[in-house]
């Protein structure tokens, strides 16, 4: 009797290994950010601590030896774990196979007739360094491109990517892509920039025409989009520049952390958005919540501000209460939102109600259930005088140990080698049927 396992708890992460030695038996005790996470006793000699608790985002490792007569020495090392990096010997890779979805939201089982496929995988070569592919192709066209990612002894992750991609109707076009995350003691800070070059595509924009040219039924063009006016096209292709700077402070004395941000965005069709934009979140009294977020585009005639605010409550283990509050171009919007999160677990469910008044008011309910084949859900939105229904079927076909069945979708699978008895690695198609 085999058991395929799928587990949420498994670490891909490459997390910090310390290491020390102790002149006499001791205890070794472990601080992250000076909090006690870890406690070991060592045999005299050389030790290495490798089972860490799983920890994110950055700061400092303190590491206590004490002897037995409350001899104590201290070792700090920083660090800065990113969800971008892979443990070495790890891979994750997905591929992707269909039709492009067309008319989305007023046609139902409307797909264009070209076959598309996209293909991702990274992989960790070592600890410190992660690479990554990624290709996507349709008849008359292609794309490919890969990228690294290296962890700078500790203190962030450099990220490096190009691509180059061929459309028989525009020609050869490419995109560069470099970033830095890193911490400077509890503040992290991200740099990135991005850049197109020539007549470069992706599957969206070279399926996001086709949208608008088979819309024979109506009159005009501008009618898909609902715009009433021309429709700019140029907007469907990849951004020709993106340039963003992120800061974020936490507070520890009151649990609330700021986040700071400016962005420069040049998208398809030239138009240009220079955006600052400012957040405050912080824990409030039973377990609540609140934020808020300000912004400015300042590349607008007449500056363009928002802002957007919020709190949350929870009632009991999985139903949440939230209500919100925004500005924006002078239309003022107030939201308020119920929810029951689904669990893992088969046989569990889920629900949401929300409702939204002011400048474009709507109201909306889903309901879903997650059986053991399959994740299903329904929901009603009603905006003005349009009222729409959606109906999906969510999961998997795996094939492990012999058998092939149905499951919920599988988003990653690694093989662990810890109970040889139990089969822990599977191969799985994952689908989506989707209604309106």
């Amino acid at each position: 009797f085999r058991r395929v396992l799928f587990r949420s708890d498994l670490v891909t992460l490459p997390l910090p290994t310390l290491s020390g030695s102790a002149a006499v038996p001791s205890s070794v005790d472990l601080y992250i950010n000076n909090l006690k996470t870890y406690s070991q006793d060592v045999n005299a000699g050389p030790f290495q601590l490798n089972n860490l608790p799983s920890i994110a985002g950055s700061g400092t490792a303190r590491l206590v030896v004490r002897d037995a007569t409350g001899k104590e020495i201290e070792q700090s090392v920083p660090f800065f774990v990113s969800a971008k990096m892979l443990k070495a010997g790890l891979l994750d890779f997905s591929v992707e196979g269909g039709f492009a979805r067309m008319n989305y939201a007023q046609e139902s089982f409307d797909y264009n007739k070209k076959p598309m496929a996209s293909f991702s995988a990274r992989y960790g070569v070592l600890d410190w360094l992660t690479m990554e592919g990624h290709a996507e192709a349709m008849p008359g066209f292609g794309l490919a491109g890969v990228a690294a990612n290296v962890n700078t002894l500790g203190f962030g992750v450099l990220s490096l990517a190009g691509s180059a991609s061929w459309f028989r109707k525009e020609g050869i076009g490419a995109q560069v892509y470099g970033a830095y995350d890193f911490a400077i003691r509890s503040i992290t800070i991200g740099l990135s920039a991005q850049r197109t070059f020539k007549a470069y595509n992706d599957l969206a924009s070279v399926t996001a025409p086709a949208l608008l040219q088979q819309a024979t039924n109506l009159q005009t063009v501008a009618q898909v989009a609902n715009l009433g006016t021309a429709v700019d096209l140029g907007s469907t292709k990849p951004a020709r520049a993106i340039e963003k700077a992120t800061v974020g402070i936490p507070i520890s004395y009151d649990s609330s952390a700021i986040n700071l941000s400016v962005a420069r965005v040049v998208d398809g069709s030239g138009k240009q958005s220079k955006i600052a934009a400012a957040s405050y979140s912080r824990k409030l009294p039973w377990n609540g919540s609140m934020f808020a977020t300000a912004f400015v585009d300042f590349a607008t005639a007449k500056k363009n501000v928002g802002l957007f605010a919020g709190v949350s409550f929870p009632f009991g283990e999985d139903i949440s209460i939230s209500s919100s509050a925004s500005k924006s171009s002078g239309r003022a919007q107030f939201g308020l939102q119920a929810s029951k999160s689904i669990k893992p677990e088969e046989g569990s469910y889920g629900w949401r109600v929300s409702d939204l008044e002011g400048g474009s008011p709507s109201r909306g309910a889903a309901i879903a259930y997650r059986s053991g084949f399959a994740q299903i859900e329904g929901g009603v939105l009603q905006s003005g005088r349009a009222v729409q229904g959606a109906l999906s079927v969510d999961g998997a076909i795996v094939a492990a140990g012999g058998d092939v069945f149905l499951s919920p979708r599988v988003n990653d699978a690694f093989r662990s080698e810890e109970h040889t008895s139990e089969l822990q690695s599977h191969s799985f198609i994952s689908y989506a049927v989707f209604c309106l």
